[in-house]
């Protein structure tokens, strides 16, 4: 006799990472991207013949068609990838008669790090890096061409105004010499001179400031050594420069190392003209991750009451430490000479 009765299937049990699961209280099923073994037992409650049913099922985006599980009611997915599936099931009796087509949401949820928004986000973190990196890159090329605008600005007025005095005193001696005067003319063509030695340094300076091959504090060193060894070698005035070698080959930016040298220029200039010393200590060492540079002398110090500097040379010298937002402070006396610090 032919067996008509319909089978009535559903999924009974459930087992996710071999672990009984009541997820099936919930229309869908929602596991984590790391809770992808599951199993599914199948319920066909046919009265008759039950043990010739037949079970099938497919999972769609893994099955491609229907799958038979022939008498067996557990079916098992392993290792599922994330993404949104419908597990769809049915059972057949022996005669043939086909259950009705059941299915069941499943949602196996990605990682994080594979979801939309954490792309989305490393997207925007990249932008944001580029745009920073641009944006520093930018500033720093304003910055250098700030420098270079300042440091034309400053040749350009202290040449001009070095050259208008030469012409002055040119004209000076013509007339000198048309009138017969030509003792006073010694005096001027040695302030012709002195002029003419000025344009020759600060261009100089300006030249070696901007080239990119004076960058280490080594060559910073070799310059300031060169510059004392002229000046005060010439005054009989001995001086020692210390630096540590393990900062020889630290880079500065341009408008560190102009700065540093122009004060360190101004300070010399100082002790010549004022301080009546007999020695000078230069050191360079790194503190509390700054760079200080001590200028020290053993001369008569400054009187406060009179100002021998003027106020004019320690205002450029605190104004270029400030400009480097560093800092810069002076102590004096009598009995111990005159120390400068700078730190950068």
């Amino acid at each position: 006799m032919r067996d008509t009765e319909k089978p009535s299937l559903s999924v009974s049990k459930l087992w996710v990472m071999d672990a009984v699961s009541d997820t099936l209280l919930f229309s869908d099923l929602k596991l984590a991207h790391n809770k992808n073994f599951i199993k599914f037992y199948l319920s066909s409650n046919c009265f008759s013949n039950n043990e010739q049913v037949t079970y099938h099922y497919r999972l769609s985006g893994i099955d491609e068609e229907w799958r038979s599980n022939e008498h067996n009611p557990l079916v098992t997915y392993t290792n599922l990838p994330h993404g949104d599936f419908l597990f769809e099931y049915k059972a057949v009796n022996s005669d043939g008669v086909q259950s009705e087509v059941k299915s069941l949401q499943l949602i196996i949820i990605p990682p994080f790090y594979q979801t939309w928004y954490f792309y989305a986000l490393v997207a925007m973190a990249a932008a944001a890096i580029i745009y920073t990196i641009y944006k520093l890159r930018i500033n720093q090329v304003l910055k250098l061409q700030e420098v270079r605008n300042k440091i034309a600005r400053d040749l350009h007025d202290d040449i001009g105004s070095t050259i208008g005095g030469i012409n002055i005193y040119s004209q000076v001696a013509n007339v000198k010499l048309t009138n017969n005067g030509a003792s006073d003319v010694k005096s001027i063509l040695e302030k012709i001179e002195e002029s003419s030695r000025e344009i020759i340094d600060k261009t100089a300076d300006a030249v070696w400031a901007v080239s990119p091959h004076n960058d280490s504090l080594k060559n910073l060193v070799m310059r300031m050594e060169a510059y004392a060894a002229s000046l005060l070698g010439a005054a009989h005035i001995t001086f020692k420069i210390d630096c540590d070698e393990n900062l020889y080959h630290a880079q500065l930016e341009m408008n560190h190392r102009k700065n540093l040298f122009l004060i360190y220029k101004e300070a010399i200039h100082n002790i010549l003209k004022y301080a009546h010393a007999t020695h000078v200590n230069i050191s360079i060492i790194k503190k509390s991750n700054k760079l200080q540079m001590v200028i020290a002398d053993d001369g008569k110090g400054i009187d406060k009451n009179k100002n021998p500097y003027n106020g004019n040379g320690i205002k450029n010298m605190k104004a270029r430490a400030e400009e480097l937002n560093g800092s810069f402070g002076i102590t004096s006396s009598a009995a111990k000479g005159t120390r400068i610090e700078i730190e950068v």
